[in-house]
């Protein structure tokens, strides 16, 4: 595969359909425990509603950045080629995600890595690495 065949519009589409999703999910501000408990239990549900959101809208930051990201990478054509090596990212896994920076061996590689790493551990949301301390 390299980026001629790859069809570019497709991902492009696709990539912005996600955005629109994003974009939707971020008018629907509805506490999701609320769907599954009886009104009484609301009260004490809202400390954990209030966590879970704030997770879901950091996560939802996130995605938007990898987005755009690879609406940048379809722009500047370097779409479909894997940051650490260099080689063309397998057409399967760009299908199954479409932001995907690193061929399946190189992220295969970095998560055999993270593992090894017993008392550190990298946070994908913030870039930043964590120290857990007395960690046994």
């Amino acid at each position: 595969m390299n980026q001629d065949s790859l069809d570019l519009t497709y991902f492009k589409h696709r990539l912005l359909q996600l955005l629109a999703l994003i974009r939707e999910a971020e008018f629907t501000g509805v506490g999701i425990s609320k769907f599954f408990f009886d009104e009484q239990s609301w009260p004490n549900l809202e400390e954990e509603d209030v966590n879970l959101s704030l997770k879901v809208k950091g996560r939802e930051r996130h995605l938007h950045f990898k987005i755009r990201k690879a609406l940048q990478r379809i722009e500047n054509g370097t779409f479909g080629l894997c940051y650490e090596c260099g080689e063309n990212i397998e057409i399967n896994r760009l299908l199954a995600r479409p932001i995907a920076e690193l061929c399946l061996a190189c992220k295969e590689e970095e998560e055999k890595k993270e593992c090894h790493i017993p008392y550190q551990k990298k946070s994908h949301t913030l870039g930043k690495i964590l120290e857990l301390k007395n960690h046994v």
